[in-house]
Formats: C-alpha cells, structure tokens, sequence
C-alpha cells in the first residue's frame, strides 16, 4: 500500500470514529434530558403532597374532635 492510501485509511477510521462518538454524545444527552424531565416531573407531584398532607397538629385536632363525638355518641 502507498502511504497516502495507507494515511487515507486512518483519517477515513478517525472520522468514522468521530461521527460515532458524536452520535453517542447525542443519544445520551437526548437521554439526560428524559430523565430530568422525568425526576422533574416526579418532584412536582411530591410537593404537591406533601402541602395537602396533615401535620402532627391536624392529626391531634382530629383526634380530639374524634373523642368528642365518641362521648356524645356514647350518651345517646
């Protein structure tokens, strides 16, 4: 083979190489982006339930409230 057959070929390997890993870059960073969104999208629905969730106060009021009605049931 001549040497500019030969460096052809290289170059011809290097590009390919290149376009691949180019490529690679692509589908990940299309990857990435899903997944942010996702885990986005996640992290919304969980502060939105953690603002209607009761607090340790809710839960005693009721609780009080329960034990009222329970007597009121009671003496009837």
């Amino acid at each position: 083979m001549s040497d500019t057959k030969i460096l052809q070929a290289i170059l011809d390997n290097q590009i390919s190489m290149k376009e691949d890993i180019n490529g690679l870059e692509k589908k990940m960073d299309a990857g990435f982006e899903k997944v942010n969104n996702r885990l986005d999208s996640i992290g919304e629905s969980v502060s939105y339930l953690e603002d209607d969730a009761p607090t340790r106060e809710n839960i005693l009021i009721w609780k009080k409230r329960v034990k009222i009605i329970e007597k009121k049931l009671a003496a009837v």
